[in-house]
């Protein structure tokens, strides 16, 4: 990442290192190296990277503190959603963007969300 030593890639050159055998190590090793990168501006993950030890859902993705979404429970605290918000045009926290839900137990979650926050349109992108 960053070498400097970078040139244009075809559309056919793209597919055949997508197909190659170490593609998804340097994908993997690419997405280490932006989340350990620290930028002027940008905001910590610390707490959303705490729940990924015991959480029951899917989580695959890394939220920053400001913008994730979090859910409450029946005892009073907090439990982490897959999902984050978006501001709008004129207020903050306008909009919240998720993926599909795949599990049972991802699901509940997504209409406990819904309900918790009021929202009143749901777009599903496909």
């Amino acid at each position: 990442m960053g070498s400097g030593k970078s040139k244009a890639l075809t559309r056919e050159g793209l597919i055949k290192f997508v197909e190659s055998k170490n593609a998804a190590e340097l994908f993997v090793q690419e997405h280490k190296d932006l989340m350990n990168k620290e930028n002027k501006g940008t905001f910590s993950a610390s707490i959303a990277a705490g729940y990924f030890g015991d959480c029951q859902n899917e989580n695959e993705g890394l939220y920053y503190d400001r913008s994730r979404v979090v859910l409450q429970t029946e005892n009073g605290t907090q439990r982490h959603i897959d999902a984050s918000y978006i501001d709008g045009f004129d207020s903050q926290k306008a909009y919240i963007t998720t993926k599909t839900p795949l599990s049972k137990m991802a699901v509940c979650n997504f209409w406990r969300m819904v309900w918790e926050h009021q929202s009143e349109t749901i777009v599903m992108l496909c």
